[in-house]
């Protein structure tokens, strides 16, 4: 997967992206909601990391903001080096083919009146890649194949396909201009359990081919078990733990990655049961005592690499890392 001698390809710094509060009765504003509240991190080409949190965590609007759809209140978004926070609107289209999206809703995302050459083609026509049809039809025939479609399925229309071959038909549309960078939001959320598993195993090995840093944005923690180089657990807008999946996996540290894990569905139900009876203190418990300033506080690094915010109940001796006032 990662090849760590690579320079980060993409390097968030302090992101917010607040959004107005809901209007009251005399038209004011009540207090801002903190979808994104100064997160960090870091994605190098050929790597997976794991964006993970419950509904309303932020992990989307972070997604978005990322690439640019939704703007950020502060902070950087530097590509290859490159801010694109400072980047006008006309001046993103050379960076959107290097970035690319993957959405949860293949249905929706495409357009039903569009043949599947037409959508898959439609990213070549936009960037002025493949001039001619023929190069367009032997690209989209490529790019079929590469998502186990057959090419005859660029005369057929959405509505004939299965939710699992929509969605690979997004990733054939996603990978037409040969990104550097994938953002796969809820990708397979939508899909049943053992389709689930196909597109997984289709995007990790389109990473793999390609080498391409991927940012896979999920609420399950088990989905990206096997997948994920890295895995950053969201909450409230703040991502709280940040390490290799195998350090989140075995050696969960913040109240809300445990949280998660216990939530992660075990197909074996004795092992089921044994780990909701040994389960700590509910989840309501946890969150009532979850202060401002827990919220607020730094995160620490409590093995190399293994990063998690700072709560008393979490690290008693632990330096810094990336602390901010």
């Amino acid at each position: 997967m990662m090849n760590d001698s690579n320079q980060p390809l993409l390097r968030v710094v302090n992101l917010k992206k607040h959004f107005p509060g809901p209007r009251g009765r005399f038209g004011a504003h009540s207090a801002a909601v903190k979808a994104v509240d100064g997160v960090d991190l870091e994605l190098r080409r050929g790597e997976t990391l794991a964006l993970v949190g419950e509904s309303g965590s932020g992990k989307s609007t972070l997604g978005r903001a990322i690439l640019q759809l939704e703007r950020p209140s502060s902070g950087q978004v530097l590509f290859d080096g490159v801010d694109l926070v400072g980047v006008p609107d006309k001046g993103m289209r050379r960076y959107r083919r290097r970035m690319q999206m993957v959405f949860q809703d293949p249905h929706a995302s495409l357009n039903p009146r569009m043949s599947v050459f037409d959508i898959i083609s439609e990213p070549l026509v936009i960037h002025g890649l493949c001039g001619s049809r023929t190069e367009r039809k032997r690209r989209v025939a490529e790019l079929l194949d590469m998502v186990s479609l057959p090419s005859s399925a660029g005369d057929r229309y959405p509505r004939e396909f299965s939710g699992g071959q929509r969605q690979r038909i997004g990733i054939a549309r996603a990978l037409a201009v040969r990104p550097e960078m994938i953002v796969a939001d809820e990708a397979v959320s939508a899909l049943d359990v053992s389709i689930q598993a196909q597109i997984i195993n289709l995007l990790n090995a389109v990473q793999k081919e390609l080498n391409l840093a991927h940012l896979f944005i999920a609420h399950d923690l088990s989905v990206v078990h096997h997948i994920a180089d890295r895995v950053a657990v969201m909450y409230l807008g703040k991502v709280v733990e940040i390490g290799t999946g195998e350090a989140i996996f075995k050696d969960p540290r913040h109240p809300y990655t445990r949280l998660l894990l216990q939530a992660a569905p075990i197909p074996d139900p004795r092992i089921e049961a044994e780990r909701r009876a040994a389960a700590p203190t509910g989840r309501g418990d946890w969150r009532s005592s979850y202060t401002a300033e827990m919220a607020a506080a730094p995160l620490f690094e409590v093995a190399p690499g293994h990063l998690v915010q700072a709560l008393p109940e979490v690290v008693a001796q632990a330096k810094p890392y990336g602390a901010r006032p």
